[in-house]
């Protein structure tokens, strides 16, 4: 009787315990209304004259036409114009591919309180499927409104369908 009744009190604890915890909150990540920033593309591709993967953020003219020139060192021509003052240039290289089959996407800005988060996908061939045999330099390059927070850069990483 006394093991029957040992066993009913811990059966009896556990169930208190687990639903004691399961009435405890867990912090929830903060909701920012409306957090997407709005963007513009302004060149994405496969061949740059930049082959180093790179995050750059520019915020100046004398930079953008720096980075313009080696993205396009055969353009001789100056780079589309941006208005410092109010805007600002996100450009994201991948570096030097082997082959192609990659790409790298921005699907959105996400602006919080205290940083903007900048989401990119980089998207690789899957293993064994065909792709050119040429080197390759993916990036994209947009625009969007100046902002005086940190940025963030968030990776994610997807295979061609």
């Amino acid at each position: 009787m006394n093991s029957t009744r040992a066993l009913g009190t811990a059966a009896s604890l556990v169930l208190f315990l687990s639903l004691v915890s399961a009435c405890t909150t867990q912090p929830v990540a903060e909701v920012v209304p409306d957090s997407k920033a709005s963007f513009t593309i302004i060149e994405h591709g496969n061949h740059s004259g930049l082959t180093l993967a790179k995050q750059l953020v520019i915020s100046d003219a004398a930079t953008w036409a720096s980075l313009y020139t080696i993205h396009k060192p055969a353009a001789r021509s100056p780079p589309p114009a941006i208005n410092f003052a109010t805007e600002m240039v996100i450009a994201l290289f991948i570096g030097e591919q082997y082959t192609g089959g990659y790409a790298v996407t921005i699907p959105a800005l996400e602006r919080l309180p205290d940083k903007l988060l900048v989401h990119f996908v980089i998207t690789t061939p899957k293993p064994g499927q065909p792709t050119s045999m040429a080197l390759t330099q993916p990036f994209v390059i947009i625009k969007t409104p100046r902002v005086q927070l940190p940025i963030v850069f968030v990776q994610h990483t997807t295979t061609t369908p």
